[in-house]
């Protein structure tokens, strides 16, 4: 007798009212401490009440002490504003035709170091300016002048040449670029006078143009150039003689049969057969060598002229500018900082932070 017997079930249901009980214990988890939370921003809330009422009061009762302090602190710029000396300031354009920026940058800060100690003696033997002039200067300062599409080309050429896969970026490069090698510099002087820049900036230029190094590094470049100039002359004097030979041998080649008295044009014009064109193509390169040595002494000879000077002026100082300084914010700031010490003078002294301090600010309690 087969009977087809249900396996008993085994107890795998889930009983839902345990479930229903977790869920109750979470949110009433949550419950408390979103009410913890917001009793304490309540108490913070009413703490930070408390204690803006307590500056109010502060200020309130301390009202003309607190006024004071604040008319002290815009008097104290006030009075240096006026008491101080007026400062003004101009900028000349120069350009460098010697790769010389470092010595030329120390020149300047020599001159500012001078100006800063107030030696006004060696300063006005350094720049042959008239005592009354130099005792006036008060700052100099140099900088390069570069534009953007220059940077952008010397930045290109130096991420080309770097083996680094870590490039800088272009802002970085521009940031820390020497600006000592820019051909054009920008030289920036301050004074107490609005008078002292006629004629500075002819000092500045004498002065950096008779420098020892800058003489003896002109002497050499120069020296250069002229021998340079000399055998480039010699070059073309020879070829001037090579080629009146050719335009004899090519006169007494072809012969004039025109009676033209310009060979040397009339053998430009020939049309050559066989071998004879070996003549004109040696007369030709020959005119082409020649042309390029004239524009070869024309480019030294205007090299010689530029390096005649270490530096040139490209532009002289403009009028000059009244330098406001930094009292105008002062006059803001001042006022505000001292009148905030004094709130919080009081408000401390209010809280009995003296007290504090006496009881707990001692060694012993320190070594306890």
């Amino acid at each position: 007798m087969s009977e087809n017997t249900k396996p008993t079930p085994q107890n795998d249901e889930v009983d839902l009212g345990q479930i229903f009980v977790y869920i109750e214990k979470v949110f009433k988890k949550i419950g408390e401490l979103i009410s913890k939370l917001f009793g304490f921003l309540m108490y913070a809330f009413g703490k930070f009440l408390v204690f803006l009422l307590l500056i109010v009061n502060v200020i309130i009762k301390h009202f003309i002490i607190i006024g004071l302090l604040g008319v002290f602190g815009f008097a104290i710029p006030f009075f240096l504003e006026k008491t101080s000396k007026s400062i003004y300031s101009a900028s000349m354009l120069i350009k460098q035709n010697y790769s010389t920026g470092s010595v030329l940058y120390s020149n300047i800060a020599r001159y500012n170091d001078l100006a800063a100690m107030r030696d006004s003696t060696s300063l006005s033997e350094e720049l042959n300016l008239t005592l009354d002039k130099a005792v006036n200067l008060s700052e100099f300062s140099i900088t390069g002048f570069r534009n953007k599409n220059q940077l952008l080309e010397e930045y290109t050429l130096y991420i080309k040449d770097m083996d680094s896969i870590d490039k800088p970026s272009f802002g970085s490069y521009s940031q820390n670029v020497d600006l000592s090698s820019s051909s054009i510099q920008s030289i920036t002087v301050r004074s107490y006078s609005s008078d002292v820049y006629e004629g500075l900036s002819k000092s500045i230029i004498n002065a950096i143009n008779n420098s020892p190094f800058f003489l003896k590094e002109r002497e050499e470049v120069i020296e250069n150039l002229k021998n340079e100039i000399k055998l480039t002359q010699k070059t073309i004097e020879k070829s001037d003689s090579l080629q009146d030979k050719y335009f004899k041998i090519l006169d007494k080649y072809y012969g004039n049969s025109e009676g033209s008295e310009n060979t040397k044009q009339s053998t430009l014009n020939l049309n050559l057969a066989n071998n004879k064109d070996k003549i004109d193509t040696k007369e030709f390169e020959l005119f082409q060598i020649q042309q390029q040595n004239r524009e070869k002494l024309n480019e030294l000879q205007a090299q010689l002229s530029r390096k005649e000077n270490i530096i040139e002026l490209q532009k002289d100082f403009a009028s000059p500018t009244l330098v406001d300084g930094n009292y105008k914010e002062l006059k803001l700031k001042f006022p505000i900082v001292f009148m905030l010490l004094a709130v919080l003078f009081f408000v401390l002294r209010n809280l009995s932070i003296e007290k504090y301090i006496k009881e707990y600010g001692s060694k012993e309690k320190l070594l306890e």
